[in-house]
């Protein structure tokens, strides 16, 4: 097991707490998620630190943050739900898929192209990413349909 005082102690190191979010001020994972390398395990560092002062998080289950911030681990921002939770969180808040997602770096368009290229095999996931200035995670979600579903809610 591990001696918990002492890996918070590591993991402390790496927060800025602020007067609301522990923002994760190390290495994160290419989708903006804090990354925390421990016992040869790249962990979610909002994963562990929740762990560490919560409690194991069910297989099954998610870990959700109320605050929105990837990179906060406070674990009084964090939630434990289903995948459909965090699709009603995402619709409660107002945060869409897609190009009607004011966020959105993609048009409709560059989306069917990058599952074009994704489809033809040509393309490694990471040249797409680098063609369309996104990472090679989103390329992967959109290959599978996590990301814009198109009008009909199919990918």
């Amino acid at each position: 097991m591990y001696d918990i005082t002492k890996l918070f102690s590591r993991l402390r190191d790496k927060i800025q707490f602020t007067d609301d979010c522990w923002l994760w001020a190390a290495s994160t994972f290419s989708n903006g998620y804090g990354q925390f390398k421990y016992e040869n395990k790249n962990w979610k560092a909002h994963r562990l630190v929740y762990t560490l002062l919560v409690g194991p998080i069910p297989e099954d289950l998610m870990l959700l943050h109320r605050c929105d911030v990837r990179t906060c681990v406070n674990p009084a921002h964090l939630w434990v739900g289903t995948h459909q939770d965090n699709m009603d969180d995402c619709a409660a808040k107002g945060r869409r898929a897609g190009e009607a997602n004011p966020n959105s770096k993609l048009s409709a368009r560059q989306v069917q192209e990058i599952r074009d290229l994704c489809n033809c095999g040509l393309f490694q996931r990471q040249e797409i990413a680098e063609l369309y200035g996104i990472s090679g995670v989103m390329v992967r979600y959109i290959r599978i349909g996590a990301n814009w579903k198109d009008h009909h809610g199919t990918s």
